[in-house]
């Protein structure tokens, strides 16, 4: 039996891992910041400038998790594209404007004016 040294192997399992994340279809698996996520719609010239959204407000915790009104969820970031896959926000996508902003993807694939910015703090 050949033995291979740990640092091989674990060498190779880290390119394995990065292969298989780079690979992925829709781009490269990662997670988004955590903390609080407040929403908003855009407001008008002659009124507000933002309405907010507290219905659809978020927090972003561990391992790909989220909390939404209490209950807690599961959601995929590929690439730019998030896609929230169990919970109170299941089947809902948001495109990753910014490093700490997501905007709703309507049903057509276009983006929709709802955006959620991660509140400082």
């Amino acid at each position: 039996m050949t033995r291979f040294p740990f640092s091989a192997i674990t060498g190779a399992a880290l390119l394995a891992s990065t292969m298989a994340a780079n690979a992925s279809p829709g781009g490269r698996l990662g997670t988004l910041p955590n903390g609080s996520y407040a929403c908003s719609l855009p407001g008008s010239a002659d009124g507000p400038a933002v309405h907010p959204a507290p219905d659809m407000d978020f927090t972003i915790t561990n391992s790909s998790s989220y909390v939404m009104a209490g209950k807690r969820g599961i959601y995929l970031l590929l690439g730019k594209e998030v896609r929230f896959t169990s919970g109170p926000m299941k089947g809902m996508r948001f495109r990753q404007t910014g490093s700490n902003t997501v905007q709703l993807i309507g049903d057509d694939g276009e983006l929709a004016p709802l955006r959620c910015t991660r509140r400082p703090g």
